[in-house]
């Protein structure tokens, strides 16, 4: 997946900045063990694990019933609180792991989706 791809993503699913800081720690976390994993791992796609910590509360929203405005630690809209709502009610029944899976698998990006997935409590 280009970077380009990644931006494009949080951008157009509206991530909050708070879930925004929470994935980007968790990129950084996740490449740093990947790294210490690569001797016993060589295969170990170090990209595929970074990209897939990025995105992978990119719809973390889902999981809640409505949004709670009063959490959100930047400026929004009417029209980004009536988008987070569509969301949820599309994949609330799914949660954000197996949402963040299917997006991310239509675009093509199975390896990605597939770490994705497995993040969730049910996968």
């Amino acid at each position: 997946m280009k970077e380009s791809e990644l931006q494009t993503l949080i951008k157009k699913y509206r991530v909050p900045l708070n879930i925004l800081s929470h994935m980007r720690q968790v990129s950084y976390v996740g490449l740093y063990l990947a790294y210490k994993m690569r001797s016993k791992v060589p295969r170990l796609n170090l990209k595929a694990v970074r990209q897939a910590a990025l995105l992978h509360d990119v719809v973390k929203l889902v999981d809640f019933k409505t949004v709670d405005t009063r959490l959100l630690q930047q400026k929004y809209t009417q029209t980004d609180v009536v988008f987070w709502q569509k969301l949820i009610k599309k994949y609330h029944a799914i949660g954000h792991a197996e949402a963040g899976f299917q997006i991310v698998s239509a675009l093509g990006h199975h390896q990605i989706a597939k770490i994705i997935k497995k993040h969730g409590f049910n996968s």
